[in-house]
């Protein structure tokens, strides 16, 4: 949520929760009062618009929880009053599965993560899109119509018709999956109420930050164990209720082949590429956790090395001194369109994940590409399935023995690693 975009009033509010965010007693007697307000509101529609904005603001700034169970109560609410004991309710259709989505981007990894899902499972799957301006990409619409499912956008221009529309959508599948952003109170409002009995997930991909729709989720799907740890601890979910589950991946023999064809090209080029992607803000120092000062060292060390970076743009102001400093030999591209993420990947010589905060969903390209991943034990949430190296230091003495192995040897890394 960009403060600069807000109108004044809006403005005034994130700049006073900024302000008092290092008080804890006092944070949370604002938002409290916040939800008060909203819950004392007889209009639905502001109710619902305040809510939308406190959830936004809870995710984006100045919040110590990661769930609020006052809001989700109040969303529970209001869905109750939306669908009494007079609404239709139809029967599911076997084995289909809705994947609610609050948007789809060709770029990045949590699209891609719904991509796959639907593409590796044997059920129907189906997507409903809560955004309706949301672009979706062609990969995306080939592979639901390969697996004769449907994508519905939603068309509805206010909050109480599109929940209505998401629940009467959602009440013809057997299962519904949620993938959506951790502001998105929109699932809560249409399922928030003992008419719709459909099971229902919730892939937690943004798990590090404040979210809603826990309540009305029979399972929280964590990818990382420590995400299981951390709901129990800071959401007070029962341990029963979560499940572990891996990424899916699509991985096949033709990205394999390609990745042999272009081994040649790499080796016989001076230049090594390293990649990283990840959105910016999973880049800052926390702790001594100092990505920047990583790509630094590597750059310093390795001269015939360059680094490309998706995610972060050029005029970026953490990265403008590195990027003078070494001016072509850092590449930021900013966000790309798939198609070119798949470029730079198919030409990288190594991956490396983004630190302090992992960008879990974004390996799943490297692992398609074939690429070695290195990556470092994140601060926050991790995953020992990647084997994770546990210091700066030992990150860089990874990337060093990578960087000087022979074509054999790299294509044997290659080849065991996936």
């Amino acid at each position: 949520m960009e403060i600069n975009n807000l109108n004044p009033l809006n403005k005034s509010i994130c700049n006073f929760a900024r302000d008092i965010s290092q008080d804890k007693q006092q944070i949370n007697l604002f938002y409290n009062d916040l939800l008060s307000i909203a819950e004392n509101l007889n209009d639905l529609t502001d109710k619902i618009k305040l809510l939308r904005f406190i959830a936004e603001l809870l995710t984006h700034n100045y919040s110590e929880t990661y769930s609020n169970d006052k809001l989700e109560n109040i969303c529970k609410n209001i869905s109750i009053k939306l669908f009494g004991d007079d609404v239709e309710t139809v029967d599911y259709l076997p084995n289909q599965v809705l994947h609610v989505m609050t948007e789809c981007y060709s770029v990045g990894g949590h699209t891609r993560a719904v991509n796959n899902w639907i593409k590796c499972s044997n059920k129907i799957g189906s997507i409903f899109i809560l955004n309706g301006a949301s672009q979706v990409p062609d990969f995306l619409i080939d592979t639901v119509k390969n697996n004769n499912g449907e994508i519905i956008i939603n068309d509805k221009n206010n909050d109480i018709e599109s929940a209505k529309l998401l629940f009467k959508i959602a009440q013809k599948y057997q299962y519904i999956i949620l993938h959506v952003h951790p502001y998105d109170i929109l699932p809560i409002i249409a399922f928030g109420n003992n008419n719709f009995t459909r099971p229902i997930f919730f892939f937690n991909h943004a798990n590090h930050l404040w979210g809603c729709c826990y309540s009305i989720s029979n399972q929280v799907l964590e990818i990382m164990v420590s995400g299981i740890e951390f709901c129990v601890k800071y959401r007070g979910i029962p341990e029963a209720n979560i499940s572990l589950v891996y990424l899916p991946v699509d991985m096949n023999d033709k990205q394999l082949t390609n990745k042999l064809l272009c081994l040649n090209d790499i080796f016989n080029t001076p230049t090594k590429h390293i990649v990283t992607m990840a959105s910016a803000y999973k880049f800052k120092k926390i702790d001594g956790y100092d990505f920047i000062g990583f790509v630094d060292a590597i750059l310093t060390i390795h001269e015939n090395v360059v680094y490309e970076i998706i995610g972060v743009s050029e005029d970026h102001h953490d990265w403008k001194l590195i990027k003078n400093k070494y001016k072509n030999r850092l590449i930021l591209h900013g966000n790309l369109e798939m198609q070119d993420v798949e470029k730079v990947l198919m030409n990288a010589f190594i991956y490396i994940d983004s630190f302090p905060f992992t960008s879990y969903t974004c390996i799943i390209e490297a692992i398609c590409s074939f690429v070695p991943i290195v990556r470092l034990k994140s601060l926050i949430f991790d995953n020992d399935a990647l084997l994770p190296v546990l210091s700066i230091e030992e990150l860089i003495k990874q990337v060093n023995i990578i960087v000087n192995l022979s074509k054999e040897e790299y294509w044997n890394i290659v080849v065991n690693n996936f």
